[in-house]
């Protein structure tokens, strides 16, 4: 790990004056997600220097799921709506926020929402030496793993604010998991960030909105399931359940 701290070090000091977002490091992470909606994998990549952070995701969720099935004596047919998960989330300790870029949407937040709780436990993770911390976080209880040796306050997602990087992750329940698969220092290439002049709307409107979006996809899938139910035949019985919608149905549960 003497390694880690020489080359942080190093990139520290020769990135500080370049214009450029450049990083230092790559890291890749297992994610996955269980829940209600299924099983999801995904591969996910975090590059940083001493001020910024890239997180990507490589799979989104599916926005409309239709599920079919035969019973005695009808079908049913669940319609259900799914959030989106975001696929590339920006975090900025210069204007101190969190950027969520969804379907080319740029949605922030404030960055310093997580009270963690630094614990006295230790393991190791691979090999390296990592410390506990424990907090709440939009309706999940959350135990990490970060490292001091790598001391940059960057993890994967939305997590942020540890004395080190966030080795692994994961809620009480274990619906939601992050571990490093691999890291690479140094690593270099630009971190693109997001421009004063690009557009942009608050978490809490974004929700507003997306309620509203939600609302109106539950119209029109009831529509959509009167039809469906007039179209039966004479010895035929379907039964049509439309889902109430749901937002934040994924790793934020409020």
């Amino acid at each position: 790990m003497k390694g880690y701290i020489f080359f942080l070090i190093l990139f520290f000091s020769s990135k500080a004056l370049s214009q450029k977002q450049i990083s230092i490091a790559k890291v890749e992470y297992e994610m996955t997600t269980n829940s209600n909606n299924g099983f999801d994998a995904y591969n996910a990549v975090l590059t940083f220097n001493e001020k910024i952070s890239r997180f990507v995701f490589s799979k989104k969720a599916k926005e409309e799921e239709l599920v079919e099935k035969e019973e005695k004596e009808h079908t049913v047919i669940n319609l259900r709506i799914n959030d989106t998960t975001a696929n590339c989330i920006i975090n900025d300790l210069n204007k101190k926020t969190i950027y969520n870029i969804i379907d080319k949407e740029i949605v922030f937040e404030n960055n310093d929402s997580q009270r963690w709780t630094l614990g006295n436990e230790e393991k190791t993770i691979g090999k390296i030496r990592c410390k506990k911390a424990t907090c709440n976080f939009r309706g999940r209880d959350y135990i990490a793993w970060y490292t001091d040796e790598i001391p940059v306050p960057f993890g994967p997602w939305k997590f942020n604010g540890l004395p080190g990087l966030i080795v692994e992750v994961s809620d009480a329940t274990n619906e939601v998991f992050f571990s490093i698969l691999k890291i690479e220092i140094p690593f270099n290439t630009e971190i693109k960030n997001i421009s004063d002049s690009d557009k942009k709307i608050s978490r809490e409107d974004f929700k507003k909105r997306i309620e509203k979006e939600l609302n109106k996809q539950k119209k029109n899938l009831e529509e959509r399931a009167r039809i469906i139910e007039s179209s039966a035949g004479k010895n035929e019985t379907i039964i049509i359940n439309v889902s109430a919608p749901v937002i934040n149905r994924g790793i934020e549960l409020d």
